[in-house]
């Protein structure tokens, strides 16, 4: 499986009354195979995630399923492992 930076910020902020469904949903993607980490600024004006997909829009739809999902603006690179 290869793996994908995405990088967003907020087209617009999320409703906080969602951040309970979000942090419950992050968190059972972060127990699978696929979202291997979840990084904010401190400001929480943008963040970054590394996903686990056959395919780049493999790696979208695990993200579409975050509520926060449509709030975000996202650019994505493949990474690529240079030290085990």
């Amino acid at each position: 499986m290869e793996r994908y930076l995405f990088a967003f910020t907020w087209k617009t902020l999320p409703d906080p009354a969602k951040a309970p469904a979000e942090r419950a949903q992050a968190q059972h993607l972060l127990a699978g195979p696929h979202l291997e980490q979840v990084l904010l600024a401190t400001d929480r004006s943008r963040g970054w995630l590394v996903v686990r997909a056959p395919t780049e829009q493999a790696a979208a739809a695990v993200l579409a399923t975050l509520p926060f999902f449509p709030h975000m603006q996202l650019a994505v690179k493949p990474l690529e492992i240079h030290y085990p």
